[in-house]
């Protein structure tokens, strides 16, 4: 009973110790209540002592059977003992009479059994021995312990178990705010980044858009003077293209006859043929006349010189 007692106390202090320590009723209720274990721990102890009775009362029934099993064995060599040394008493009190007997058989004289002889061998008796057995015990249910060693383990088990999830449980929660802090980190610091990037690219693009301004400007500006550069060329080009043609057309005019004589008109008196009337027929011959002389003159010279 000592036994038991101290199992029903380890019970009870492990359904203490989970309803105490555990972490909540959920716990308690999904490892094992105090009252279900101690239920447990007493049907085991039941059964223990069920056991402990039923071996004990066999042991007493091998004991009554092997009383009667020896008795029987004893009363059999007792028996036969007694068989024994009664046959010896016979041959014992038999001895000289067989031996003239025996004398007679083999033709020789009686009377020596009584000169020398020594009758028949006579064997020592017999001795019943007695039997002894070892005897039966009744074995002790040692289930309990090796229950309550189970019971104990499931519910400290379930307790660790329990316990594992909820500092799991925890672990994760604070990874889990962790992560959402930096969630929120990178977020704040991709909008920041996003910003000042849009920020960027925005005075990028306006810079651009005013150097593309200046640049159409500077380069509509170029193609202007490009064009009015162009125009003053084409212009002085036509002038000095008419230039040409009129002194060309002077040229040409000059070298016929009329022309030459223009020529010299206007070289001479600054004015043209027209514009001497007819006072400057004289005047036109003597210049004719000087310029006939000079030109023998050039050419006479000219002849000279090749």
């Amino acid at each position: 009973m000592a036994f038991g007692v101290g199992l029903a106390g380890a019970a009870a202090a492990a359904g203490h110790f989970i309803a105490r320590n555990g972490p909540g009723q959920n716990a308690v209720n999904s490892a094992m209540s105090e009252n279900r274990a101690s239920g447990m721990l007493n049907a085991i102890q039941n059964n223990r002592d069920y056991n402990n009775q039923w071996s004990a009362s066999q042991a007493d029934e091998l004991r009554q059977w092997q009383e009667q099993q020896n008795q029987k064995v004893m009363n059999f060599n007792a028996s036969e003992a007694a068989k024994n040394r009664n046959w010896q008493e016979y041959m014992s009190n038999t001895a000289h009479q067989r031996e003239v007997a025996d004398l007679k058989a083999a033709g020789l004289n009686p009377v020596l059994s009584a000169l020398g002889g020594n009758g028949a061998a006579v064997t020592s008796g017999a001795t019943a021995s007695g039997v002894t057995s070892s005897g039966a015990k009744g074995d002790a249910d040692q289930s309990a312990n090796s229950a309550l060693v189970s019971v104990l383990a499931s519910m400290l088990n379930a307790q660790t178990t329990l316990e594992s999830q909820r500092i799991s449980a925890q672990n994760n929660l604070a990874v889990a705010d962790k992560y959402n802090a930096t969630s929120e980190l990178v977020a704040r610091l991709t909008g920041e980044y996003g910003l000042a990037n849009a920020r960027i690219h925005g005075e990028y693009g306006l810079k651009q858009s005013q150097i593309g301004a200046n640049a159409t400007l500077g380069a509509a500006g170029m193609s202007s003077a490009a064009t009015r550069y162009a125009a003053a060329q084409s212009a002085a080009a036509s002038r000095y293209a008419s230039d040409t043609s009129k002194y060309n057309a002077q040229i040409t005019a000059e070298k016929t006859p009329a022309g030459l004589v223009e020529s010299l008109v206007r070289g001479a008196s600054g004015q043209t043929f027209n514009e001497l009337g007819s006072s400057g027929w004289n005047w036109l011959q003597n210049q004719l006349n000087d310029a006939t002389h000079r030109g023998g003159r050039i050419g006479r010279a000219r002849a000279k010189e090749k």
